[in-house]
C-alpha cells in the first residue's frame, strides 16, 4: 500500500508540475543509480534475451544511435526481454528495453506504404529505440523525480528507501506515462537521432501508423497505452521527419 501511495503521489506531481523544469534537482549520479536499481527489478521479472539475431540487431542499432547522442555522461544499454507485450521503454540513466512482442509484431507485419524512402522494419525499430533514447537525452525521468520533490517527496538526501521506491516506479512499465510535451520532445529527438545515425527518419512515423492499424484491428498494444498515439501525432511526426529528407 505504501508503494502504491508513493506512485500515486509521484504521478500527481508529474501532472501538476509538468510545466516546471525540475531536472536540475536530480544529479546524473542519482539518475543513474535509480536506473540501475530499476533495471535490476526489470531483469528479475523478465528474461533478457541474448545471442539471437533480434538481440544483435537491437544492439547494432543502439550502437549507431548512441554514437550520435548528446549526453556523454551516461552509458547506454539496449536489451531485448521476453515479454509478449508490444512495447519498449527507457529507464533513467541509459537503460532501454524492447519487448519480444514488439519484435514479433515487426516480423509478422508489413511496413505501411506511402512514406518517402520506403522505410524498412529496421528503420521502424531504430525509430522506436531513438524515441526511447530521446526520453533519456531530455532527462524526462529526472524531471519527473524533481517534480515529485517539489511536491513533497524528498530526494535531496537520496536515501536508500526513496531511491528504491523510485526504482520500483520506473520498473512498473505498465503504469508509467509521460506528459504530452515529453512525448513530443522524445518524438522530435528520436527522429533527429534516427536521421543522424543514417536511418530513414520516417521509421518512427511508420511504426506509429502500424500500431494504430493494429489497434483498430482489435486490442490496444502496450506501446499505445504508455505512449499515447493519435492521428495528429502521426501527422506531426511526419512533418518532423520531412525536415531530414
Amino acid at each position: 500500500m505504501k508503494q502504491r501511495s508513493f506512485w500515486l503521489a509521484a504521478a500527481a506531481a508529474a501532472l501538476i508540475l509538468s510545466g516546471c523544469n525540475t531536472g536540475s534537482m536530480v544529479s546524473t549520479d542519482q539518475e543513474v543509480d535509480v536506473g540501475r536499481r530499476s533495471a535490476e527489478e526489470v531483469e528479475s521479472q523478465y528474461q533478457v534475451i541474448t545471442g539471437t539475431a533480434e538481440a544483435r540487431e537491437i544492439q547494432a542499432i543502439g550502437d549507431r544511435l548512441k554514437a550520435v547522442r548528446n549526453r556523454r555522461d551516461i552509458e547506454y544499454r539496449f536489451k531485448l526481454i521476453r515479454n509478449k507485450d508490444v512495447n519498449a521503454f527507457a529507464l533513467p540513466g541509459g537503460w532501454i528495453y524492447v519487448d519480444s512482442g514488439l519484435m514479433d509484431l515487426l516480423n509478422k507485419s508489413s511496413v505501411p506504404a506511402g512514406y518517402p524512402g520506403n522505410p524498412t522494419k529496421t528503420d521502424m525499430l531504430a525509430g522506436v529505440l531513438a524515441h526511447e533514447m530521446g526520453h533519456i537525452e531530455a532527462r524526462h525521468q529526472a524531471k519527473m523525480m524533481g517534480r515529485a520533490e517539489l511536491y513533497g517527496i524528498a530526494l535531496s538526501t537520496l536515501s536508500n528507501k526513496n531511491t528504491q521506491q523510485w526504482a520500483s516506479v520506473f520498473a512498473n512499465i505498465n503504469m508509467l506515462q509521460y506528459s504530452r510535451a515529453d512525448e513530443n520532445e522524445a518524438d522530435a529527438l528520436g527522429i533527429k537521432y534516427s536521421a543522424d545515425a543514417g536511418y530513414n527518419p520516417y521509421g518512427l512515423v511508420a511504426f506509429l501508423d502500424l500500431l494504430n492499424r493494429t489497434s483498430s484491428a482489435g486490442g490496444t498494444p502496450a506501446f499505445l497505452r504508455t505512449h499515447p498515439s493519435t492521428p495528429e501525432r502521426i501527422e506531426r511526426t511526419r512533418k518532423l521527419a520531412a525536415q531530414y529528407r
